[in-house]
């Protein structure tokens, strides 16, 4: 897995950029390192040959499998999904997704709670943008 996390840069979508180049089913935790975060935009990039689940938990370290993520990002295989969080509805009052804790992130296999196998066959690239 190799996880970077970019901050202090302008931009109107956020301020904290963290990608993480493969993701897999073992959890990356507090990826931004902070807490009262809010999450802009996500965008998942699936090279393998089956659907994945993008895991975000807010919780400094959570238990794949066990630890009820927050949300559960379905992806295709051999496809991008973006989610843009700034112009619908939010939890935070003012667009985007707020994680109080911390922001972690897993990619399965299988969706749900439960699910904790690691992808194969390809990287699972995840890419976030918060504030």
């Amino acid at each position: 897995m190799a996880l970077t996390k970019t901050t202090g840069f302008s931009s109107p979508l956020g301020s904290v950029l963290v990608v993480q180049t493969a993701s897999t089913a073992t959890a990356d935790n507090d990826v931004t390192g902070g807490s009262n975060l809010t999450l802009n935009v996500m965008e998942v990039d699936n090279a393998t040959s089956a659907t994945v689940y993008v895991k975000l938990y807010d919780n400094a370290a959570p238990t794949v499998g066990t630890t009820v993520p927050k949300f559960i990002f379905p992806v295709s295989a051999g496809s991008t999904r973006t989610l843009n969080a700034l112009g619908g509805s939010s939890n935070s009052g003012s667009g985007g997704f707020l994680f109080s804790t911390a922001i972690s992130l897993a990619t399965a296999t299988e969706g749900g709670t439960a699910g904790t196998g690691s992808p194969t066959g390809g990287d699972v690239k995840v890419v976030l943008i918060t504030t």
